[in-house]
């Protein structure tokens, strides 16, 4: 299956923050959590679980539905070029997405939480 084909099965969003605001989420999202009564029901009650001291695998059971956030600096490591995300990105070729793809993959691999599933 070519790059251009494949469908995403995973998200990641990030939100850049002021600093003095980055200091206060963690605490503004638990705030927001506990307070959305309406969307829990009392058979699938709302848990926040700490996954700093244990990778995420070991902190989640299995088969248990769950979104993740994660509050932190990722040191600018990406890279990517400036890009205007409300225009249309110039087609690239299949061979250059490939070549990003890989060298992505070699910066990533010292930050790549996927090899603890293994």
């Amino acid at each position: 299956m070519g790059l251009a084909q494949q469908r995403r099965h995973c998200l990641v969003k990030c939100v850049p923050l002021p600093r003095d605001a980055a200091r206060q989420a963690p605490l503004y999202f638990k705030k927001a959590v506990d307070k959305a009564e309406d969307e829990w029901s009392q058979h699938n009650p709302k848990r926040v679980i700490d996954t700093s001291r244990k990778v995420l695998r070991a902190s989640i059971p299995k088969d248990f539905r769950y979104f993740h956030v994660e509050f932190g600096i990722i040191r600018s490591m990406l890279q990517l070029p400036a890009e205007d995300m409300y225009r249309r990105r110039r087609a690239e070729s299949i061979e250059t997405q490939r070549q990003a793809v890989a060298s992505f993959a070699r910066e990533w691999e010292p930050f790549d939480w996927t090899n603890q599933l293994d």
